[in-house]
């Protein structure tokens, strides 16, 4: 039987073993690179100046890789973002929700909790992607989804216009990779948005703080620069943003 201590534990790092479930790869590749520099820097019949080079570089891999870590727990078991109960606090009691992912809804159900008597329908345009992330298909496979979506297209989503007062999309608009695509993706959000309804962007950006965290990895994110550009086109308007811990940024839009 599991104790309730070991219960705690385990809901401390569940966003975490997550992250790490759904890009093991990139994690065992990262081991295996130090393991292999390691041997390198032992190897007496390496050079010393090549040995002291392997070992540098396998400490900044270390280094980046416990960095991603410790960024992904910070974020999603140490923050807001790891229960969604600020939307109450910045939203209010939206009456209908429409909720947009691409193939992983990282809100894990919760916002039927959150918002109990509201209506919430769910988008899921993975399959309109051209270009489909393993780590999603990995969480699709652990973490099936339990909804069945309304559409999986970027845009004719069969909503009413001027009907929902929380249009949610957190981090999955930057898999839609091409500017365009994402234009016309935001401009289906505000077709559905009622007057004086909110869309809430969640995102990492590619900024300082990301690439402190996951390197490279941060290419894979858009900047503000892109998701201002974004916004503008698509006619919606910036009413606030706000940081949840340095590496996610909130953008409430408006039409």
């Amino acid at each position: 039987m599991t104790s309730s201590n070991e219960i705690g534990i385990q809901s401390r790092f569940s966003g975490l073993s997550r992250v790490i479930l759904f890009n093991w790869p990139l994690y065992v590749a990262a081991l295996l690179v130090v393991v292999g520099l390691f041997v390198i820097s032992i190897l007496p019949s390496v050079d010393t100046l090549v040995s002291k080079i392997a070992m540098l570089i396998l400490v900044a891999v270390l280094l980046q890789t416990f960095a991603s870590l410790i960024a992904s727990h910070w974020v999603y078991d140490l923050s807001p973002l790891r229960d969604w109960s600020w939307l109450a606090k910045a939203v209010g009691e939206p009456q209908r929700i429409v909720l947009v992912h691409a193939g992983y809804d990282e809100t894990g159900g919760k916002l039927a909790k959150i918002f109990p008597s509201s209506e919430i329908q769910t988008v899921d345009f993975y399959a309109a992607l051209e270009r489909r992330e393993p780590s999603i298909i990995r969480a699709q496979k652990f973490f099936p989804s339990k909804t069945v979506p309304i559409s999986s297209s970027l845009t004719n989503w069969p909503v009413p216009n001027d009907s929902v007062d929380l249009v949610l999309v957190a981090f999955a608009a930057h898999e839609v990779r091409d500017h365009e695509k994402r234009v016309v993706l935001f401009q289906e959000m505000r077709r559905i948005l009622a007057g004086n309804g909110h869309v809430m962007l969640v995102e990492h950006l590619r900024d300082r703080a990301n690439f402190i965290a996951y390197g490279i990895g941060a290419f894979h994110f858009l900047s503000n620069a892109d998701w201002v550009s974004c916004t503008e086109a698509a006619n919606l308007l910036l009413q606030t943003q706000f940081k949840i811990t340095p590496f996610v940024r909130v953008y409430e839009l408006c039409r």
